[in-house]
């Protein structure tokens, strides 16, 4: 149905794809797989019409075709849905499933919004799921954004459906819920292009797995003739040397401590204890609190009562300013969105942070801003030229930098929100590294991630949060990822029931 030949895309002196060929067919989920820079959503935008190859050619039903731009690609029923969503927050969900499309009209050429509404409203029945199509976009959770961007692409009668990192912002449950849809999907007819960092999901759902390395294909094969070892083999051009589980490295000293911390509405109270050396897992549903509770303690959002505590003195955080001047740092979950500057380069997107220890009357020294960043980024072996957008950068390079801003700030409290959402493989425990090195050096972590198995390898304790409120805490023998999902589904996990 889809494929690409022979090719190949070049920005400046880098190589971004080289002699790709792959191709779809109907009825069939192939996923494209590799690490951070491989080239695999380069190849998708090309694909779906968003960026031109500098050489090759794309076929459509065996015919090769030309777009210039990506409302060409869609109008042969190809489709992206991007690892950032493009909805409009502030729209309903039926409007933007119109999106870059006609929309009805009634009497007097108005907009039929009762049509809009309905018709939004059978393409999100076809994916099983029930969202009022008159809600807007910004109060839905990120799964059900996931699905409204699917029904969007259906609206469209997308014959290929692209998918960048579908379930990078999604925990383990939605997830689930998603990989049920593309199966659907697949038995209906439609070609998927499956790009994910996320290797169980692969291997359960690819009938076909093409994996690229350095811009290259270097192995197509079905997916039952790969097991997660090879994959990785392949992904990595060796054999991972995987985590082998961290010693803990706590202190007596409190490092942070929330008492009573309320955002109306929103979370709380909130009890929270970190020792400094200490890594405090926290999980729940997309939802629950966590990414609030992290923002409020950031200064980003106001709380409305208790106290924060950090290194044994109250302090009062209103602003991020104030918040990196009492030692705390903050990796967002939407590192595009809300963490980088995607239009400047790395070395600004670091030092901008630390404008005041780089700069000589209000002037900012190039040679200080210079060795800052360098030193910021020497033990997280960021690649490409530091100089160049931080857009042009794959997604574990846009992570190093961000990354990166923070350590060279050397917090002594650092919230994680997702640090490895949308990361390979590789790149995942190259960061895994980076946060024991923080915690031997004293450093308290408050870890936030949907992906369970992380938590129990890098934490020494877990607190749950459910509707806003911390309603579990393990460690020990007790950190295990029964009692970890029974607290964040409300469910019994000695009984199965729910309380």
């Amino acid at each position: 149905m889809l494929a690409l030949r022979g090719i190949r895309k070049v920005y400046g002196a880098t190589v971004a794809v080289d002699e790709l060929t792959v191709a779809l067919a109907p009825a069939q989920v192939h996923a494209l797989v590799g690490e951070n820079g491989a080239g695999k959503s380069t190849a998708a935008q090309i694909a779906s019409g968003v960026t031109r190859p500098t050489a090759g050619h794309v076929e459509f039903g065996g015919r090769e075709v030309t777009f210039g731009s990506a409302r060409d690609a869609e109008a042969l029923g190809i489709v992206l849905i991007p690892q950032e969503l493009q909805l409009y927050e502030s729209l309903s969900v039926a409007e933007n499933m119109y999106v870059g499309r006609p929309r009805p009209r009634g009497r007097g050429r108005l907009v039929a919004g009762h049509t809009m509404r309905r018709r939004a409203q059978e393409q999100l029945a076809r994916l099983g799921v029930t969202i009022d199509p008159a809600s807007r976009v910004q109060e839905l959770t990120h799964g059900n954004r996931q699905l409204v961007a699917i029904g969007r692409a259906l609206m469209l009668d997308a014959r290929v459906l692209i998918m960048d990192e579908p379930t990078a912002s999604l925990d383990e449950w939605e997830a689930q819920r998603l990989l049920g849809v593309v199966s659907a999907l697949r038995s209906s007819g439609v070609a998927v292009l499956y790009v994910s960092h996320r290797l169980p999901e692969i291997l359960r759902i690819a009938d076909v797995i093409s994996v690229m390395r350095d811009g290259r294909l270097v192995r197509s094969a079905p997916g039952h003739d790969f097991d997660e070892a090879s994959l990785v083999t392949s992904m990595l051009g060796r054999p991972l040397v995987r985590h082998a589980g961290r010693r803990t490295s706590a202190r007596d000293e409190v490092a942070f401590e929330s008492a009573g911390l309320t955002r109306t509405g929103v979370f709380g109270p909130v009890d929270l204890t970190i020792r400094r050396g200490e890594i405090v897992g926290m999980a729940g549903l997309i939802g629950s609190g966590r990414s609030e509770f992290a923002q409020t303690v950031i200064g980003r959002d106001k709380l409305t009562g208790g106290q924060l505590t950090v290194a044994g003195r109250p302090v009062s955080i209103r602003s991020v300013r104030q918040a990196v001047q009492r030692g705390v740092g903050y990796v967002p979950e939407e590192r595009q969105a809300q963490g980088l500057f995607l239009a400047l380069s790395s070395k600004s997107n670091v030092s901008m942070a630390a404008l005041d220890r780089i700069q000589s009357w209000g002037v900012v020294s190039p040679r200080r801003e210079s060795r800052y960043v360098r030193d910021a980024l020497a033990r997280l072996a960021v690649k490409g030229d530091i100089n160049a957008p931080v857009s042009t950068l794959s997604g574990g390079t846009q992570q190093k930098v961000l990354l990166g801003r923070w350590l060279a700030l050397q917090p002594s409290v650092l919230i994680l929100d997702e640090p490895t959402r949308g990361i390979d493989v590789g790149t995942r425990f190259e960061i895994y590294r980076i946060i024991e090195q923080l915690t031997d050096s004293g450093v308290a972590i408050l870890l936030i991630s949907s992906d369970i198995q992380e938590l129990l390898a890098l934490s020494d304790r877990v607190v749950v949060m459910r509707a806003g409120q911390l309603v579990g805490e393990f460690s020990g023998d007790d950190l295990t990822e029964m009692n970890i999902g029974a607290a964040a589904l409300g469910a019994d996990a000695s009984h199965g029931g729910t309380r």
